[in-house]
């Protein structure tokens, strides 16, 4: 009997050794997605890349940082993880934002990560915002993220927030001073002009009550301003009848005067 339970016993040990010990890459990313710091441990020290990725394009760091595993993260920044390297273009506090992973956030903004760090069309902030993580948004604004920082295309946190409907969020960012008035690259369209495109009256009365310049007409690059596109126009466009009435309400005007009167002194 004695030696049946032995026997059971060492086997047991056998398949959890192999199983986080073996110096092979892809068993240290399953025990970085069960948390296995000591099997991690083992691993690096037998050899393998701290950077290495998996065939999903994830480094042992993006596991553990899509599992929110706090103490993981802290054992492979200790033991070198590179904390800048873009994976897919995303860094890994991009994708902390995008996860919500909010204590992963702090730990690596005290590590000196760039908060500002951009792919091009998204920075963290934005990827929080996007996403709708209000808790990311705060943490990364707290550190000292930049509120009005724009890509390549001219949109900010803010102009996200509204595009996806984060309503709390827009309302954080407008208490953190955001700016309403922010134009894009192509035709300068605004937070209010994309609220107006959503067909969200409730985020077109915040950004309104807010400060937001009802009457700024959409341009092209060259500063022009471009034909029926006030906010009023859009919604006009568009048939929102509630949201023209409430632009209305407050003062809107159709850019279509403004546009004949430049045509007839061009």
């Amino acid at each position: 009997m004695v030696k049946k339970y032995f026997t059971a016993a060492a086997l047991a040990v056998i398949i959890l050794s192999l199983s986080c010990s073996k110096p092979a890459e892809k068993d240290i990313f399953v025990c970085a997605e069960k948390g296995d710091i000591a099997g991690m441990k083992l691993l690096l020290e037998k050899g393998t890349n701290i950077n290495k990725v998996n065939p999903a394009n994830y480094s042992i760091l993006f596991v553990a940082i899509t599992n929110g595993d706090v103490e993981a993260v802290k054992f492979l920044i200790s033991k070198g993880a590179n904390l800048s390297n873009r994976i897919v273009n995303t860094t890994p506090l991009m994708l902390a934002a995008e996860c919500n992973q909010t204590q992963i956030i702090v730990l690596l903004a005290d590590k000196g990560v760039k908060l500002d760090d951009s792919n091009g069309i998204r920075t963290a902030l934005i990827c929080a915002a996007e996403k709708g993580n209000l808790d990311a948004v705060k943490a990364l604004t707290e550190k000292g993220a930049d509120i009005n920082l724009k890509n390549n295309l001219n949109w900010t946190a803010l102009m996200f927030a509204v595009k996806y409907d984060r309503i709390d969020i827009v309302k954080y960012l407008i208490s953190k001073k955001a700016d309403l008035n922010a134009g894009d690259y192509f035709d300068d369209k605004t937070a209010l002009i994309i609220a107006v495109e959503n067909g969200n009256p409730d985020m077109v009365k915040l950004l309104i009550n807010n400060g937001a310049e009802i009457n700024q007409p959409m341009k092209d690059t060259s500063g022009k301003k471009m034909m029926y596109y006030t906010p009023l126009d859009v919604a006009q466009k568009k048939g929102l009848k509630k949201i023209a009435d409430l632009l209305i309400g407050k003062g809107a005007v159709s850019s279509t005067m403004d546009f004949d009167t430049e045509s007839k002194t061009e």
